[in-house]
């Protein structure tokens, strides 16, 4: 059953009395949802079937399965005219890994919030007509962005946890290099906050524009901090001979 779609799944609960709940178990879920119209349509059942219906199998299948463990779900929206517009994910707090892409010639504006509290997670994105991203996540997990021509607007505001502060250089690979301009708040004038400027500068080669916000908290400490980090900004090297840096 792991190598079926979950349309064919469900239906071999006609086969047998010993069959009926065995689709309620399977560890991968698999929805497709050409395989799907395709199914019901051999079926001579309202060959047009709408996606909303489809949508609707996806949800009843989660509502009735029983509570085994969930290895993998794959989920597949369509071709063609189809196209993602809205994706919630909930109750995701006891998810391991989590593999999730975002491919669609569509789609215009996208928002990611924690999705997984795991630093196994991977969440690429090729989405050449969106036009604005918005991103709250852990700095741990790897993003992977690709063909992002029509990008306008970007908020991302990564945490890091105690552990992920002093591996700073680890995460160099999420990516976030697409971007032509950048605005960090709450700066306080921490090392890893410098490290992390320095990466950007190193790594970002279409960069024109960067704007530091200190923190409106600030004590003697800080002062002293916000002084050197002041002083050693403009000598970090840059990829971008065009970068410009406001520190407000």
């Amino acid at each position: 059953m792991s190598f079926m779609d979950m349309t064919y799944v469900v239906q071999t609960c006609v086969l047998s009395k010993r069959w009926k709940s065995l689709w309620a178990s399977t560890p991968i879920l698999n929805f497709d949802f050409n395989v799907h119209s395709l199914a019901i349509s051999n079926n001579n059942q309202n060959s047009g079937v709408p996606f909303q219906k489809f949508i609707k199998f996806v949800d009843q299948v989660f509502i009735l399965r029983d509570n085994s463990n969930i290895q993998s779900v794959n989920l597949v929206c369509g071709k063609g005219t189809l196209s993602l517009m809205l994706l919630l994910l909930h109750g995701l707090s006891q998810l391991v890994i989590l593999h999730l892409q975002v491919s669609s010639l569509t789609l215009k504006h996208l928002t990611v919030v924690d999705l997984v509290r795991k630093t196994s997670s991977k969440v690429k994105i090729d989405a050449p007509n969106l036009v604005s991203f918005k991103c709250e996540d852990f700095i741990s997990k790897c993003y992977v962005l690709e063909n992002l021509a029509s990008l306008v607007t970007a908020h991302i505001h990564m945490t890091a946890t105690k552990g992920d502060a002093g591996k700073i250089n680890d995460y160099t690979e999420n990516h976030w290099l697409f971007l032509t301009a950048l605005e960090f708040r709450g700066l306080r004038g921490d090392f890893n906050e410098l490290k992390f400027v320095q990466i950007i500068f190193k790594k970002a080669v279409v960069l024109e524009k960067m704007v530091l916000f200190i923190t409106s908290k600030k004590s003697e400490k800080m002062d002293k901090r916000l002084i050197t980090f002041r002083e050693k900004l403009p000598t970090l090297p840059r990829a971008s001979s065009s970068v410009a840096t406001f520190l407000i």
